[in-house]
């Protein structure tokens, strides 16, 4: 009688090396399958970067989280192009990458303006390299200038390329476009013009970038804006009139209700302006003194005894700092006094920031021989806020100002430094000042070391890797098993 073949030997081992082998590269192609959704989902990457310079801070994976809107991400670039600029691009692009996985109804897409004429009339405004945020509700655009800091002083006009950048601003300013775009009634500042006011780039991307909406307007000509909640003063070279002193003071009023803003910014630089110190003096309680403050103590300034560092007196503004160990500079102060009200009044000022007692005033007028030893040591306030209460529909209400003695405390450059507190700090008082309900306030970073990431070309080599040359692997494995197995 025939042996029944299926009960050989032969057939029972190559048919359960069969199985085996088909099970496996089954398996193998559902865990690359289930991979490559994750990993188009959930993008794979080591940051082992001081200060994690390719991922979010938890304060905007929280904020992320928590967002309902739909919101969609254009980059007016090509991907592959967009990352060839260099690290700090790279970065920018992982952590878009990010804000779609912790946003649960983020879209991100890169598009070449050029290839996609569609685009450009849906965002006219759009310039290639930006990258546009867009909600149900607004849009908006930010450029390499808003997501980078660029080392503008040792640049070459002339030259073709972009200059080199210092730091990333990218996820303060991502975030707090994601902010804007969501928020129902962003908060307005107007900056007051017609005066000579100095440039206010620095508090104007600092603005921008935690989802403020700034505007302009000239004081001589134009009324102020009675829907915005701050207006700011720019360091004015010229005088105010008593019509636009009446401008302040109807704002601030607000027909009884309050609940309005001023930023004064001084500047060493300043002439003299009568009405417009009177006003802030007289009516707020806080005056401007002449000259500069100087720092004796060589442990008390940054590089120039004039950049001076400054210690803290109301803790309230501080609550919020990352690092409450890092001090605050203040470059080329005013000397800021504020006025003691009586109790009955209604208003009062608080000194927010002043020197050490270690400090002088150089006068506007003194000689080239001036030194800090001609001085009188003392302590001068340098951010001073100004308070006015009163009661409406049974509800209290307040009205501001924001009195700063240096402009330059406000740079660019001293705004995204990570070693000073400038820019987390004076965000952080504008927010509770302003009654912000909801603000982040993220630091700029810079790439100073490498990152274990794993690039767009790893991520294909790994998924070609897995998903077509394992299986294939594991297949010519298994026929070479079989084809031993059924001769045994």
């Amino acid at each position: 009688m025939k042996n029944n073949i299926f009960k050989s030997r032969r057939f029972k081992h190559g048919s359960l090396a069969t199985i085996v082998t088909i099970g496996l590269i089954v398996a193998v192609v559902l865990v690359n399958i289930i991979a490559t959704i994750l990993i188009e989902r959930y993008p794979i990457n080591f940051d082992l970067t001081k200060g994690g310079v390719y991922n979010l801070s938890d304060k905007t994976i929280d904020y992320m989280k928590k967002v309902d809107d739909k919101i969609s991400i254009v980059v007016a670039q090509d991907e592959s192009r967009f990352n060839a600029q260099g690290q700090y691009f790279t970065q920018t692009s992982e952590l878009l990458k990010k804000y779609k996985q912790y946003g649960k109804n983020v879209s991100l897409k890169y598009v070449d303006l050029d290839k996609n004429p569609e685009i450009k009339q849906e965002f006219p405004q759009a310039n290639a390299w930006d990258i546009i945020i867009k909600s149900d509700k607004r849009t908006k655009s930010l450029t390499v200038d808003d997501l980078f800091n660029f080392d503008t002083e040792n640049y070459d006009a002339n030259s073709q390329q972009l200059p080199d950048i210092t730091s990333s601003k990218a996820e303060q300013a991502l975030t707090g476009a994601m902010m804007f775009v969501t928020e129902k009634n962003p908060i307005k500042a107007v900056y007051l013009t017609g005066h000579n006011e100095a440039d206010y780039t620095g508090i104007d991307g600092l603005l921008k970038a935690n989802n403020y909406e700034t505007s302009s307007i000239n004081i001589l000509t134009q009324d102020i804006d009675a829907s915005a909640s701050v207006v700011i003063i720019s360091a004015p070279q010229t005088d105010y009139k008593e019509e636009q002193i009446k401008k302040l003071d109807k704002f601030l009023d607000n027909n009884g209700k309050f609940g309005k803003n001023v930023i004064y910014l001084a500047n060493a630089e300043q002439k003299k302006l009568p009405l417009l110190e009177s006003f802030l003096s007289k009516d707020w309680g806080i005056t401007i003194g002449d000259g500069y403050v100087v720092e004796t103590d060589t442990s008390k300034y940054l590089n120039y005894p004039t950049f001076t560092v400054q210690e803290y007196v109301d803790t309230a503004f501080t609550e919020a700092l990352v690092d409450k160990e890092q001090f605050i500079l203040i470059p080329n102060s005013r000397p800021l006094t504020a006025t003691t009200f009586a109790e009955s009044d209604n208003r009062k000022t608080s000194v927010l920031v002043q020197s050490y007692d270690t400090s002088v005033v150089r006068p506007s007028n003194a000689k080239d021989s001036w030194v800090p030893k001609d001085g009188k040591k003392g302590v001068y306030g340098s951010v001073v806020l100004g308070t006015r209460e009163s009661v409406y529909d049974n509800v209290p209400v307040t009205s501001n100002v924001l009195v700063i003695g240096s402009i330059d405390a406000l740079h660019s450059q001293l705004i995204a430094e990570t070693q000073i507190s400038n820019g987390e700090y004076f965000l952080n008082a504008f927010n509770k000042i302003f009654n912000k309900e909801e603000g982040l306030t993220i630091v700029p970073k810079s790439i100073s070391t490498q990152s274990l990431s794993l690039t767009q070309s790893i991520v294909n080599l790994l998924s070609i890797s897995f998903v077509i040359l394992l299986p294939l692997a594991v297949l010519a494995l298994g026929l070479i098993i079989w084809l031993r197995r059924r001769h045994l």
